[in-house]
């Protein structure tokens, strides 16, 4: 049973009484914090018992008590707690109190609050009791969150009559910018709420204006969408952009927004290209020709999503143009576009793209991707043929095409798992051939660094050993103020090694956005990462013989994708388990933890002895995976409880979940 569940649906009446009553009494006789739960949770229940405890606990001497009170008399909805709700609005001085008294008396649509409502968006009420040292303990004025919870409520309620109050607290000049709110009040009050918003509509100030559009984009009436339309000529783009975002969403074959196509603002025409291009499929071949090459790539990106709009052969033969435009974002969703738009006669240009070495690296990737969604036979082939690439996110972006086609292709083998198998073996690559400036650590690198000259220092000179002493060298009167030792702090020896730390650092450090790395390590590393996406026995074994690989990149890669493995069969080959218990006591603190989880899902009996062992782990991170993967395989109960002491909480509480 939880408390998010209505006791009524899960246990009989006479639990749901004893529940209430027993929640009733800590509500009443509890400490604090006891009672704030019980609050909630009586509030979650739901059970009608609860409505007069609760209304009495309104009058409790803590304020988070009655705050919490409140809420759960909001849950509840039971017009018998109105008249007391209604007084600890009026009376209560606590904020939070007033605020939740709102919220339950909203919701009860309680008549008698509208009144009071209406005078608290016009400011304090001196009829209501209020904190008054609250401001200057905070320097906050806790009226201006009433004014806003006023606003809304009536709203919710639907009481139309006060929208005049509602639009007037905009006009206060020296008050807080309430239009963001007035607006979405408005929204919810049907057609009055629009005939108010058309008034914002004629604002000198464009932020207005833009708000009341955004406004009526939730109105789904005629008349709202007359008015969006006539934001459509607004001055200012904002505007024209909100009101063609408003009615394209709700409604793209609205006859006035064609127009938008031509505006002046090209961010408003590549928009119009997103919104209504699917309706307008006539306009796309015009619209890729734009000047603009925003506008363009928004005719790229529907085509991509949606290429039956462009299949003829004269927008076909446009995006080939596209292929050579020296902009390479514009490159690459052409390519894209065109092998969605005409697969069957892309091939060669895409290709040819492609293998181009002086073309950017952006525009070859548009075409590597156009493959990938041809995925035919040569076009996997022409994928192989660039996965040694000089350019990583070349490389990168071939293996991950090649996992996703291996994935999807029903017959085994075939060849891009057989190619993902080749590169994990390093059959691809000649180490070698490798001319990739890849940094190494050299004594050559050292005789860059200007070393500092040898000081010679005087013997009476002590220079000081902290910041600390050399602020007592210059001011003596403080030491003496606060009587500290002539011979100064001495620094303990985590200060020390500290210092010895930031003397060896010689400058600040910067990581390139992409890591260069040898294409032969590169290939490894990420075969075995992918791998694991794919469920053939073959692709198990050759993992598990990676596990022993020279580099510790693909080692890790190994462990975590036979987790993978695991996770989607449900099991391990014995030979692939036996890979793995040979690496549980590897002092790789990441391949352990990979390990453990793959053989937490092994389904292996042996793995449950060998996963006891490391509950002794010195990493608190792998006895944490330790302790998931024996849950997982039902075992060493005993073991687990014992990590009740462990001094890791986050071990702790992982052993208790279980």
């Amino acid at each position: 049973m939880t408390l998010e569940e209505p006791l009524g649906a899960i246990g009989t009446g006479s639990i749901a009484e004893k529940v209430c009553g027993a929640l009733s009494e800590v509500l009443h006789d509890g400490v604090d914090v006891h009672r704030c739960l019980a609050a909630q949770a009586l509030g979650r229940i739901g059970d009608s018992r609860a409505v007069e405890p609760l209304v009495e606990a309104l009058l409790d001497e803590d304020e988070d008590v009655r705050t919490d009170v409140a809420g759960a008399l909001s849950a509840l909805n039971d017009p018998r707690a109105a008249a007391q709700l209604m007084e600890n609005l009026l009376g209560d001085p606590c904020t939070d109190v007033k605020l939740a008294a709102i919220d339950a008396l909203v919701r009860l649509k309680d008549p008698d609050v509208v009144p009071w409502l209406k005078r608290l968006i016009k400011g304090r009420d001196e009829d209501m009791a209020w904190d008054a040292s609250e401001f200057y303990e905070t320097g906050w004025d806790d009226w201006l969150d009433i004014q806003f919870k006023a606003i809304d409520g009536l709203s919710r309620m639907g009481i139309s009559e006060a929208i005049p109050d509602i639009t007037g607290a905009m006009e206060d000049e020296y008050g807080q910018d309430v239009s963001e709110t007035v607006f979405k009040a408005l929204a919810r009050f049907g057609d009055p709420g629009v005939d108010a918003l058309a008034v914002f509509l004629g604002d000198k100030d464009e932020r207005c204006r833009r708000r009341a559009v955004a406004a009526l984009a939730g109105i789904k009436t005629d008349k709202a969408d007359g008015l969006l339309a006539s934001a459509l000529n607004d001055p200012a783009p904002m505007v024209r952009l909100a009101g063609l975002q408003a009615l394209g969403a709700n409604n793209p074959s609205y006859p006035g927004l064609e127009p938008m196509f031509e505006d002046k603002k090209p961010e408003i025409r590549a928009e119009a290209v997103r919104l209504l291009g699917a309706v307008h499929p006539d306009r796309l071949t015009a619209l890729a020709e734009d000047p603009n090459m925003d506008v363009q790539k928004a005719v790229m990106g529907i085509l991509i999503e949606q290429p039956e709009l462009g299949d003829t052969d004269a927008l076909a033969d446009l995006l080939r143009s596209k292929l050579n435009s020296p902009d390479q974002h514009l490159a690459s969703v052409a390519a894209m576009a065109l092998a969605e738009v005409s697969p069957r006669h892309s091939f060669n240009d895409l290709t040819a793209l492609l293998v181009d070495l002086n073309r950017p690296v952006e525009a070859r990737i548009g075409a590597l991707r156009g493959l990938s969604r041809i995925n035919t036979a040569p076009a996997v082939a022409a994928i192989i043929e660039i996965i040694a690439d000089r350019e990583r996110p070349l490389r990168v972006e071939a293996m991950a095409a090649l996992a996703t086609v291996a994935r999807t292709e029903p017959a085994w083998p075939n060849p891009a798992a057989e190619t993902l198998l080749q590169a994990l073996r390093g059959e691809l690559t000649d180490p070698d051939e490798d001319d990739v400036d890849v940094p190494k650590k050299s004594k050559a690198n050292k005789a860059d660094v200007l070393e500092p000259e040898p000081k010679t220092e005087d013997p009476d000179d002590t220079y000081p050993t902290s910041t600390l002493n050399a602020i007592m060298a210059d001011h003596p009167a403080v030491a003496e103020a606060f009587d500290l030792p002539e011979e100064g702090i001495k620094l303990t020896p985590m200060d020390m090694e500290r210092l010895a730390l930031a003397q060896r650092i010689n400058g600040k450090k910067c990581l390139p956005v992409v890591p260069k790395v040898a294409p032969h390590q590169d290939i490894r590393r990420f075969a075995a990462r992918v791998l694991g996406d794919l469920s053939d026995v073959a692709i198990a074994d050759a993992l598990a013989v990676a596990l022993s690989d020279n580099d510790k990149d693909v080692r890790r890669a190994a462990a975590d994708s036979l987790a993978r493995f695991a996770a989607q069969s449900q099991s391990l080959p014995a030979q692939v388990t036996d890979a793995l218990l040979a690496m549980v006591n590897e002092s790789d603190r990441d391949l352990r933890f990979s390990v453990v989880r793959a053989l937490g899902l092994s389904s292996d009996e042996r793995a449950a002895r060998m996963l006891i062992g490391c509950l002794e782990d010195e990493d608190s991170f792998v006895r944490i995976e330790a302790v998931r993967a024996l849950s997982g395989l039902g075992e060493a109960a005993h073991e687990i409880e014992a990590l009740l002491g462990d001094p890791d909480v986050d071990l702790e509480s992982t052993r208790t979940e279980q």
